[in-house]
């Protein structure tokens, strides 16, 4: 299985960490939000992340082992 990653410009405040998506799970966020930008807040590596678009949609994204 080959690896792949993307890169966005992002504005975070916190620790570095190392944190996996299924991409798929976040395509499937992206594809419905329709404001130019959102907030995904995340805790820890193994725990989910939350995807906040203004006052009407809050997504939750599981993470995947990277190891």
């Amino acid at each position: 299985m080959g690896d792949a990653e993307i890169g966005m410009e992002v504005d975070y405040k916190g620790e570095p960490m190392e944190i996996g998506f299924n991409p798929q799970f976040l395509v499937d966020v992206l594809r419905v939000i329709r404001e130019d930008s959102f907030e995904l807040q995340l805790g820890q590596s193994d725990r989910p992340g939350l995807i906040k678009c203004g006052t009407n949609y809050l997504y939750i994204v599981m993470p995947v082992s990277l190891s």
